[in-house]
């Protein structure tokens, strides 16, 4: 199902029901961004235990993003 199938279908819910619907669809939402996030966090990690990334100034991040 496309996403204008879905909402196309959740006008046949009732008020509740789509308030229920969009609730449920919040809190997976943030589940997954916590997902994604917890994912990051951990091969930060990875990388900084494992040393290949070192603790930067500002000025040399800068210099690299410019580059």
């Amino acid at each position: 199902m496309i996403f204008f199938e879905v909402l196309d279908a959740a006008d046949n819910l009732t008020a509740d029901e789509q308030l229920e619907m969009s609730e449920i669809l919040y809190k997976r939402a943030i589940d997954l961004r916590r997902d994604i996030l917890k994912a990051e966090i951990d091969e930060s990690c990875r990388e900084h235990y494992s040393g290949t990334i070192h603790p930067q100034s500002v000025e040399d991040i800068m210099k690299d993003i410019l580059e």
